[in-house]
Order: structure tokens, then C-alpha cells, then sequence
């Protein structure tokens, strides 16, 4: 049995992924980003006070790094959340960089997604360096409408 606050090691999870994968015909990060989306909704219930100062998408995520990522590790000392860092250049777009320490950028994604879909926006996420292709970081471009 997995619980919220557990410290499970990434070969479960990616035992997890491949299971479905085999059982759905999809793709490892499909899964992933589908992952991502239907969990924001249970952290959202879960821990309201992280979602109500917001109402768009945009400010909530600003505060992943500062604010939520801080919280989960005095939770649990042992969580290794992934390092952020943004880039604010237009009221509509918002870049985000994101060095996860388990290159799992497409539950980043569908993260973003289920964000953008509690708030009841349009988001459109362009990935424009990944850790996997060699890069230094994921750099994803979310573009709110």
C-alpha cells in the first residue's frame, strides 16, 4: 500500500508505468503526464490553503519552489522535489526551469495541466530543453489563456 507522505523507490514507480503501458498500449510519458493531471486534483482537496490565494494558474505556480516544495520537505525530510526556478516575461506566459532529480517531465507537465484545469484555464506547454535530450534542465514554456 503507497500513502501520501511515503519515500518509495523510482523502480516501483517506473514498474508502476510499464505495467500500464503494457495494459493501455501508451507511452511512458503519456502515463506520466495523465498521472500528473489526475493527481493535482487530490492535492488540491487535500491542501486547499496551497490553491485558494490564487485565482488563475500563473501565481500558483510561482509559488511550487518557494512555497509548496519547502512545505513537502518538512513533511517529510527525505523528499527530494524537484529545483525550479521562473522566468515572468508577458502576463500570459510564464517559463519555467526545472532540474527534477527523476527526469519525470511529463508528470511535471500533466502537474501543469491539472493546475491550469482546477483554475479552469487553457494552458499550452511547449518543452523547450529536456535533461533526457542532453540538456542542463527541462526549460517548459506555459502559455495561459
Amino acid at each position: 500500500a503507497y500513502t501520501a507522505l511515503g519515500n518509495y523507490d523510482d523502480a516501483e514507480l517506473v514498474a508502476l508505468v510499464g505495467g500500464v503501458c503494457r495494459h493501455q498500449a501508451a507511452a511512458p510519458d503519456d502515463v506520466l503526464r495523465a498521472f500528473g493531471r489526475r493527481a493535482l486534483p487530490g492535492l488540491a482537496e487535500r491542501f486547499p490553503e496551497f490553491f485558494t490565494p490564487h485565482a488563475t494558474v500563473k501565481p500558483f505556480l510561482l509559488t511550487l519552489d518557494r512555497v509548496i516544495h519547502r512545505e513537502v520537505v518538512k513533511i517529510d525530510p527525505g523528499a527530494r522535489p524537484p529545483r525550479m526556478s521562473f522566468e515572468d516575461p508577458a502576463p500570459d506566459v510564464l517559463v519555467i526551469r526545472y532540474v527534477p532529480e527523476r527526469r519525470m517531465c511529463a508528470f511535471a507537465e500533466g502537474m501543469i495541466e491539472g493546475a491550469a484545469a482546477h483554475y479552469d484555464q487553457a494552458v499550452h506547454l511547449a518543452h523547450r530543453e529536456c535533461l533526457r535530450d542532453g540538456g542542463s534542465r527541462c526549460t517548459i514554456v506555459a502559455t495561459f489563456t
